[in-house]
């Protein structure tokens, strides 16, 4: 039974398959990669930009997908915590003990009942189902200008320039 569910703080976020590893994170040589991802610690002042946490922090990459063009585009960056950042990317959990304890987490963040939180792992479950059936062309959007069209990873990293002075 699908459910409209409220307002959520923090939401599970389906990856297609053959996308995974497109991430500017895996792209760009460590230290530009590094760059970027202090710039939003530093932004959101460490702390957690779901629950508030502060501690270890995560530079999760945000992305929408438009199923008519095929084009996945990455929208921006989150500073999240280790548990935020785990419930983001829960379909890579190792086990089903993992499973539960980011699950409850969730239930916990968004105030949800049980029901409403299976509503939502039952939708996100369905559009990275939808999301696997097709090849996804990968934009960086703005960030676009970090990687340069070759045809490798390495010479993405080789080639890969950050001068954007909002990283600096």
């Amino acid at each position: 039974m699908n459910m409209v569910l409220p307002f959520l703080r923090l939401t599970i976020e389906p990856i297609p398959r053959n996308s995974r590893r497109a991430t500017l994170a895996n792209l760009l040589p460590r230290g530009q990669w590094d760059r970027i991802r202090r710039y939003v610690y530093r932004r959101s002042r460490y702390h957690c930009q779901i629950c508030g946490r502060e501690g270890r922090m995560y530079c999760h990459e945000s992305w929408q997908f438009n199923e008519q063009t095929g084009y996945q585009y990455l929208m921006g960056f989150e500073c999240l915590c280790e548990a935020c950042h785990k419930t983001k990317h829960y379909f890579f959990a190792r086990d089903s003990q993992e499973r539960a304890i980011l699950f409850q987490y969730f239930l916990t963040i968004n105030r949800v009942t049980r029901q409403q939180g299976v509503d939502h792992l039952m939708n996100v479950y369905q559009q990275q189902r939808k999301l696997n059936q097709r090849e996804w062309i990968v934009s960086f959007g703005e960030h676009n200008w970090h990687i340069p069209a070759t045809a490798t990873v390495r010479q993405r990293r080789s080639y890969a320039k950050l001068n954007h002075p909002q990283y600096g």
